[in-house]
């Protein structure tokens, strides 16, 4: 599960601990990943309490001498993240990485022989799309393992409510 400091990002948490009570655990191994990107600010538009709760400053990830800080910060968030799921019964583990995102993400998948990716997803289209990128696009066709895409909660026109 890849996590930005993001409340969508972290809905991945929620569909997760919801498989593993229904499975009763049964052995499920989870990884969770943060990884700070080279040549921009970790942040997010929309930052969960959790993650601001552990991580001061995310402009840290670019300051040499503010790095390990940083790290060391996103690793307690990590931590807090997974304790949901170890209550459920699920084996977490965490790391926090720099990097391109799809990169490392992948790398991981690779490393850990995950079978599967669960990540949230902006689900841009067209102009915003092409100008932003996707991450997400870069993931599907990078890792080796199925990937489980969440889009976060769109409202109903009026009217559909």
């Amino acid at each position: 599960i890849p996590l930005d400091g993001s409340v969508m990002a972290e809905s991945a948490l929620r569909v997760v601990e919801e498989m593993a009570e229904k499975m009763c655990g049964q052995g499920m191994k989870v990884n969770l990943i943060h990884v700070a990107p080279e040549n921009r600010v970790a942040t997010t538009d929309e930052p969960s309490q959790v993650f601001l709760d552990h991580v001061e400053d995310p402009a840290w990830c670019k300051v040499e001498e503010k790095a390990e800080l940083y790290f060391q910060q996103a690793g307690e968030y990590l931590k807090k993240s997974a304790n949901k799921l170890e209550s459920a019964g699920v084996t977490v583990s965490y790391t926090v990485r720099a990097g391109k995102p799809e990169e490392e993400i992948a790398g991981l998948v690779t490393e850990t022989g995950a079978a599967t990716v669960v990540m949230a997803c902006h689900a841009r289209t067209g102009l915003g799309r092409y100008i932003m990128g996707s991450t997400t696009d870069r993931i599907l066709r990078s890792v080796d393992a199925s990937v489980l895409l969440l889009r976060p909660d769109k409202p109903l026109p009026a009217g559909l409510e």
